[in-house]
């Protein structure tokens, strides 16, 4: 989130990667690039339903999470991926090709079917492998009212 106008910093798509709900963020943008070798993943939805054999935050026994599929939050989703213009059935049969505990790494072409993505650049494209904006270091004044 930005606030007040403008981030600052470096913004890098060579080697990044986006696992787990960052590509239903991604999904929110109007134009969502990524570079060649970018990594999307994607696993299965759960419902946050753990049985006693969960273990504590170092010990997890990610067979004790539940990914039983919920028609809700299907919906729900389904809802936002289509609104966003990405083909929520496509992106779901994905997400059923990960392991209970694991990612289903999107490629390239199937992140630009589907609409996760909606360009990949080149290393030699702006933002390219790392591009840093140039920010005014003079705020912007507004106008104060006559009277």
């Amino acid at each position: 989130m930005v606030k007040g106008g403008w981030s600052s910093g470096t913004v890098r798509s060579g080697g990044a990667y986006c696992f787990s709900a960052c590509p239903f963020v991604v999904a929110g943008g109007v134009k969502r690039a990524a570079s060649p070798n970018t990594s999307i993943g994607l696993h299965q939805i759960t419902n946050g339903t753990k049985d006693q054999n969960y273990g504590g935050v170092s010990r997890r026994n990610l067979d004790a999470i539940s990914t039983r599929k919920d028609d809700r939050i299907e919906e729900k989703l389904g809802t936002y991926l289509d609104a966003m213009g990405v083909r929520s059935k496509d992106v779901f049969a994905m997400m059923g090709l990960a392991t209970p505990d694991g990612l289903y790494s999107v490629l390239d072409e199937e992140a630009l079917k589907t609409g996760l993505i909606t360009k990949v650049y080149s290393l030699e494209e702006e933002p390219g492998f790392a591009f840093t904006p140039k920010v005014s270091k003079t705020p912007i004044m507004k106008s104060k009212p006559k009277g």
